[in-house]
């Protein structure tokens, strides 16, 4: 068996693949080994690299000189140069990274590790009609100042991804190299990933429609950035990522032709304005904000392809706007092919929910996965260190009728419809029901992790809630609950698997303690069933399983 491992050189690629994360001498050792893994380890320690200069190192004529920079004396061409052809066609990632800021742990990078002009020049003219690495597929820059002349030289392969991230204004060469390389790469490129806080100039943005293979876009810009005059080449995108003003978001929505979209993220950087958020001819119920457009735009483009939506407020709108969640979501049904679904909008006026709206979500898209829900929601009442029956949405002392509140018929509602559903952040006041609120032949639902409940009291007995969710979702890893202060009724800022409070903590502790319990019995069981020789199959093994 080991002779017939070390003779199989995929097998052997697949393994020391996993040594690619870790410092490079672990592969470097592994080369060192043995004649069997000296090429597919070989293959995994080039195949990401974070510099041309080690490549210079392999030509015998470069000379260093008093600074540290390496230049090429002669005119030879490559292929009289075997070292470097044998390694150079293994590169299929170049991951720049910032010799200014670097995290802890790894080696420093320096400014030495960049491609020095006149190198790159000489390996241009060396280099013949082929590209100079064949089998370059990505290249990263952690930092647009490390985006130089070397991108010219990379930009020849079949370059399939492109990633600039943390574009800083001062760096001008930027737009002068992307204007020029991406032309070059309209045929090949699939995903372009553009971040920072620099403007995309307008030699940029009339490239960008050029490239007619994109699949993937990213781009995180100033909210000042004024929005693309064409759009006409992007017909094969299918994920759309972008964090910019809602003058840019609502003009590419509604200037891009793919319908092929498929995950699409958007985040919004300046606040909304009042013309735009309210129409006095119309009900409040009825108001078109920006993310009422933007709904209406992905329905008419994206209604039967659209598997992934997330929506964002990076910046609090004005104090007189609101976000009617009922009216959007009716926007957002006919996306019947949804699967995640993010909305976490700020709004200074509170957002209610009840079981019904649980109910329509679940009835509209019974293949979710993930369901995150941050919104600035009102709370009936605080249970915290004793505080009880002080209106969270009602500061003022006059009596206000009470707002209809989700329960865990709701809860139960989407685990009993959402059979696919891991990833769950919703609001719930609190998670005691009795016992006949469950039908008797509720199992639970197993595929769910992760729960979070927003301002939810976490209950007198933590044993008892984490007992309570554990019946609803036997495979819960992590739950957690924001119990909320007296004034401050928005829970948006609190994330999944954030516990907050001692009490949601030691609920925490609990449905830990309870799943190893579980997993412990269900060992125990099949191992009597296999020590019996039973074979238990269909249901009766789903719920050893599952229970």
């Amino acid at each position: 068996m080991a002779e017939l491992v070390l003779r199989n050189l995929d097998l052997l690629r697949e393994i020391f693949q996993h040594l690619e994360s870790c410092p490079k001498l672990q592969l470097l050792a592994v080369a060192l080994t043995c004649r069997s893994f000296a090429e597919p380890a070989q293959d995994c320690l080039w195949r990401t690299m974070h510099s041309i200069v080690p490549f210079l190192n392999l030509i015998p004529s470069v000379r260093c000189s008093t600074d540290g920079f390496q230049y090429i004396m002669d005119n030879q061409p490559l292929s009289s140069y075997p070292r470097f052809m044998a390694h150079a066609v293994r590169v299929q990632r170049f991951h720049f990274p910032d010799f200014e800021t670097w995290s802890p742990g790894s080696p420093r990078p320096t400014s030495k590790q960049l491609l020095p002009t006149l190198s790159m020049v000489r390996l241009a003219q060396v280099k013949g009609e082929g590209p100079l690495f064949p089998a370059l597929r990505h290249i990263v820059y952690q930092s647009s100042r490390t985006v130089l002349e070397d991108l010219l030289l990379l930009s020849e392969s079949q370059v399939e991804s492109l990633v600039v991230l943390n574009h800083r204004k001062q760096d001008r060469q930027v737009p002068m190299f992307l204007s020029s390389v991406l032309p070059s790469l309209a045929e090949s490129l699939r995903d372009l990933t553009l971040q920072g806080d620099a403007w995309l100039t307008p030699d940029i943005m009339g490239v960008m429609p050029l490239l007619s293979s994109l699949r993937t876009l990213k781009l995180d810009v100033p909210p000042q950035n004024k929005p693309f005059h064409a759009l006409n080449g992007l017909r094969q995108i299918e994920e759309l990522n972008i964090s910019a003003g809602q003058t840019f978001i609502l003009h590419f929505l509604h200037h891009i032709p793919s319908r092929k979209l498929k995950t699409v993220t958007l985040a919004r950087k300046d606040r909304q304005n009042m013309w735009v958020d309210r129409d006095p001819t119309r009900p409040p119920a009825s108001h078109q904000d920006f993310w009422h457009i933007c709904a209406g735009q992905l329905r008419e483009k994206a209604s039967s392809t659209l598997i992934s939506l997330s929506i964002d407020d990076l910046i609090k709108p004005d104090l007189f706007t609101t976000f009617a969640i009922q009216s959007f979501l009716d926007m957002i049904y006919p996306l019947r092919k949804l699967e995640n679904l993010h909305i976490g909008v700020l709004s200074t006026h509170p957002v209610t929910m009840n079981d019904t709206d649980y109910a329509n979500i679940a009835q509209a898209w019974p293949q979710l996965r993930s369901l995150n829900l941050l919104l600035p929601y009102t709370s009936p009442q605080y249970q915290f260190l004793g505080l009880a029956n002080i209106p969270a949405y009602c500061p003022s002392p006059e009596p206000q009728s009470p707002k209809p509140h989700p329960t865990v018929v709701g809860l139960y509602t989407l685990a009993s419809r959402c059979a696919d559903l891991t990833s769950l952040q919703i609001y719930l006041p609190s998670v005691h029901y009795p016992t006949s609120a469950l039908p008797s032949t509720f199992n639970g639902q197993s595929a769910l992790t992760s729960l979070w409940l927003g301002n939810c009291a976490a209950g007198d007995d933590p044993f008892t809630t984490a007992s309570l969710l554990q019946k609803l979702f036997p495979n819960l890893q992590k739950v957690a609950g924001v119990v909320p202060f007296p004034g401050a009724p928005s829970n948006a800022l609190a994330g999944a698997g954030e516990v907050t409070g001692f009490e949601w903590m030691a609920v925490q502790r609990w449905v830990t303690c309870i799943g190893e319990i579980r997993m412990a019995e269900r060992a125990r069981i099949a191992a009597i069933l296999n020590e019996e020789g039973v074979n238990v199959s269909g249901k009766a093994q789903r719920r050893i399983h599952c229970d």
